[in-house]
Protein backbone atom coordinates (compact mmCIF):
# COMPACT_ATOMS: atom_id res chain seq x y z
CA UNK A 1 0.00 0.00 0.00
CA UNK A 2 3.08 2.04 1.02
CA UNK A 3 4.08 1.82 -2.65
CA UNK A 4 0.98 2.46 -4.24
CA UNK A 5 0.73 6.26 -2.51
CA UNK A 6 4.37 6.68 -3.46
CA UNK A 7 3.16 6.31 -7.12
CA UNK A 8 0.27 7.85 -6.52
CA UNK A 9 1.70 11.10 -4.65
CA UNK A 10 4.33 11.69 -7.46
CA UNK A 11 4.74 14.16 -9.97
CA UNK A 12 4.44 11.88 -12.98
CA UNK A 13 2.96 8.35 -11.61
CA UNK A 14 3.80 6.45 -14.50
CA UNK A 15 7.84 7.42 -14.73
CA UNK A 16 7.30 6.61 -11.34
CA UNK A 17 6.12 3.34 -11.34
CA UNK A 18 8.56 2.58 -14.00
CA UNK A 19 11.34 3.40 -11.95
CA UNK A 20 10.30 1.70 -8.55
CA UNK A 21 9.50 -1.72 -10.52
CA UNK A 22 13.11 -1.62 -11.88
CA UNK A 23 15.09 -0.69 -9.02
CA UNK A 24 12.84 -1.12 -5.73
CA UNK A 25 15.80 -1.33 -3.59
CA UNK A 26 16.85 1.80 -4.50
CA UNK A 27 13.37 3.44 -3.15
CA UNK A 28 13.01 1.23 -0.47
CA UNK A 29 14.21 3.77 2.47
CA UNK A 30 11.87 6.59 1.15
CA UNK A 31 8.57 4.48 0.85
CA UNK A 32 8.94 2.72 4.55
CA UNK A 33 9.12 6.55 5.91
CA UNK A 34 5.74 7.01 4.39
CA UNK A 35 2.66 7.79 6.73
CA UNK A 36 -0.17 5.55 5.25
CA UNK A 37 -3.30 7.82 4.21
CA UNK A 38 -6.32 6.65 5.87
CA UNK A 39 -8.55 7.16 2.58
CA UNK A 40 -5.99 5.08 0.69
CA UNK A 41 -5.78 1.98 3.14
CA UNK A 42 -9.46 1.98 3.76
CA UNK A 43 -10.03 2.10 -0.75
CA UNK A 44 -7.67 -1.20 -0.89
CA UNK A 45 -9.32 -3.09 2.34
CA UNK A 46 -12.81 -2.67 0.25
CA UNK A 47 -11.66 -3.38 -2.92
CA UNK A 48 -10.11 -6.30 -1.14
CA UNK A 49 -13.21 -7.32 0.66
CA UNK A 50 -15.46 -7.25 -2.17
CA UNK A 51 -14.13 -10.93 -3.64
CA UNK A 52 -12.17 -12.41 -1.17
CA UNK A 53 -12.90 -15.65 -3.49
CA UNK A 54 -10.82 -14.07 -6.26
CA UNK A 55 -7.66 -13.79 -4.01
CA UNK A 56 -7.04 -18.15 -4.28
CA UNK A 57 -7.77 -17.88 -8.70
CA UNK A 58 -5.00 -17.69 -11.19
CA UNK A 59 -5.62 -15.50 -13.61
CA UNK A 60 -3.82 -15.54 -17.19
CA UNK A 61 -4.96 -12.86 -19.68
CA UNK A 62 -7.38 -11.52 -17.50
CA UNK A 63 -9.05 -15.27 -17.52
CA UNK A 64 -9.53 -16.81 -14.31
CA UNK A 65 -7.94 -20.32 -14.52
CA UNK A 66 -10.07 -22.79 -12.16
CA UNK A 67 -7.77 -25.25 -10.43
CA UNK A 68 -9.36 -28.37 -11.44
CA UNK A 69 -7.94 -27.02 -14.87
CA UNK A 70 -4.25 -26.21 -14.48
CA UNK A 71 -2.09 -27.88 -16.19
CA UNK A 72 1.43 -26.24 -15.21
CA UNK A 73 3.35 -27.25 -18.28
CA UNK A 74 0.47 -26.14 -20.80
CA UNK A 75 0.91 -22.74 -19.41
CA UNK A 76 4.81 -22.76 -19.35
CA UNK A 77 4.59 -24.14 -22.89
CA UNK A 78 2.27 -20.85 -23.90
CA UNK A 79 4.27 -18.59 -22.01
CA UNK A 80 7.48 -19.52 -23.87
CA UNK A 81 5.79 -19.47 -27.31
CA UNK A 82 4.45 -15.84 -26.48
CA UNK A 83 7.12 -14.38 -25.20
CA UNK A 84 9.78 -13.00 -27.84
CA UNK A 85 12.34 -14.96 -28.89
CA UNK A 86 15.27 -11.93 -27.70
CA UNK A 87 13.71 -12.43 -24.24
CA UNK A 88 14.07 -16.47 -23.86
CA UNK A 89 17.13 -15.89 -22.09
CA UNK A 90 14.99 -14.50 -18.39
CA UNK A 91 13.85 -17.71 -18.26
CA UNK A 92 16.87 -19.42 -18.19
CA UNK A 93 16.59 -21.23 -21.80
CA UNK A 94 17.67 -19.75 -25.17
CA UNK A 95 15.49 -22.47 -27.25
CA UNK A 96 11.72 -22.24 -27.60
CA UNK A 97 9.44 -25.23 -27.11
CA UNK A 98 6.29 -25.93 -29.66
Amino acid sequence: MLTAQFVLQSKDPLKTLVAVTQDFPKYQRRISKIALNATLKDAFRGNWMVDQSSREKVWLNNQPIPQHKMNPFKYVGYILRSVPYSMLHCFGTDTPYS
